[in-house]
């Protein structure tokens, strides 16, 4: 009897999952499994003996192997410094597994507390960020190039607790924030949920973000450049993503650097901003080119197409 072989053409970028599973037998990289519940302190980061900590599991791999971490549901770390849960070494993926309240789970206990990418090429999925403690200053700092936030949720405990910058991008090339959630109370706290810096290549794609923000949801900031000193963020794309700016001093949902450049689309943006310029200070783009992204400033009105200003 032959055999028959099925293969997707140029194979699977990101790999393959079934319900948040993923698919690792055949996987050239190490993987090593973490839970919070495990028995043992010290475990070997196998599936029957998992790592205790995102710390433990990182000591263990190898840098530009493709090593995955993966959580298991219902893993829980507190987030107290900047060193706790932090990926120094390139192309390692965490992955949570889970749907709901399941994702693992790391809570920032302390306005120190933040998650530091500072490797290249690194990959968090899956996972949930809550603010546990009012003015956290970063949920996570991405100071390595080709990094990437996939899937995972930003959220808060209680009424007071709140991200200052939920995800903060600085001097660093090919970051990719994509179909994640960022969630802020309908008061004063947050403010930025994306902010970039001399960021270019930059994707945010297919992003939910709601709540009080009081420079902008997605920022592009013009201060404490360290890199070429232009504060420029060119090739960025920022697309088919879904905003409410809450806050009614500014409510800008993007607000980038005027020099910056790119690709802004297809993105459902709401302000409760002032009246005057009402739906015009949803969308500062910049000088990127802007294609059917629309604005709405109040409630029961149809959101109309920002800019404005029509091209010629």
């Amino acid at each position: 009897m032959p055999m028959h072989h099925s293969n997707y053409p140029g194979g699977f970028a990101n790999g393959v999952t079934i319900r948040n599973m993923p698919v690792l037998n055949a996987y050239g990289g190490n993987v090593f499994w973490v839970h919070s519940a495990a028995a043992l302190v010290g475990n070997q980061g196998t599936f029957v003996r998992p790592c205790t900590t995102i710390d433990a599991a990182v000591s263990l791999c190898t840098a530009s192997r493709g090593d995955i971490i993966v959580c298991k549901p219902g893993h829980a770390e507190s987030i107290a410094n900047a060193t706790t849960f932090q990926l120094d070494k390139a192309g390692i993926a965490v992955v949570g597994l889970g749907t709901g309240a399941l994702r693992p789970t790391f809570s920032f206990t302390n306005t120190a507390g933040s998650v530091e990418v500072d490797s290249a090429s690194c990959l968090l999925q899956n996972l949930r960020f809550v603010a546990d403690v009012s003015a956290v200053v970063v949920g996570i700092n991405v100071d390595a190039n080709d990094c990437g936030i996939v899937g995972c949720e930003f959220d808060f405990v209680d009424t007071g607790d709140d991200f200052l910058i939920y995800v903060d991008c600085g001097d660093v090339d090919g970051t990719f924030i994509e179909g994640s959630r960022f969630i802020a109370e309908i008061a004063d706290g947050s403010n930025e949920a994306i902010r970039m810096d001399n960021c270019d290549r930059t994707r945010i794609v297919g992003n939910y973000i709601y709540g009080d923000f009081a420079l902008a949801a997605i920022y592009g900031d013009t201060t404490g450049d360290t890199g070429d000193g232009a504060n420029v963020s060119r090739e960025i794309l920022i697309s088919g993503n879904n905003i409410f700016n809450a806050d009614t001093v500014l409510g800008i949902a993007i607000d980038l650097n005027s020099a910056d450049l790119g690709v802004i689309s297809y993105n459902n943006l709401g302000t409760a901003g002032p009246s005057t310029p009402g739906v015009s200070a949803a969308l500062d783009p910049g000088s990127c080119r802007c294609i059917e992204n629309y604005a709405v400033s109040a409630v029961d009105n149809c959101a109309v197409v920002v800019p404005q200003t029509a091209d010629t």
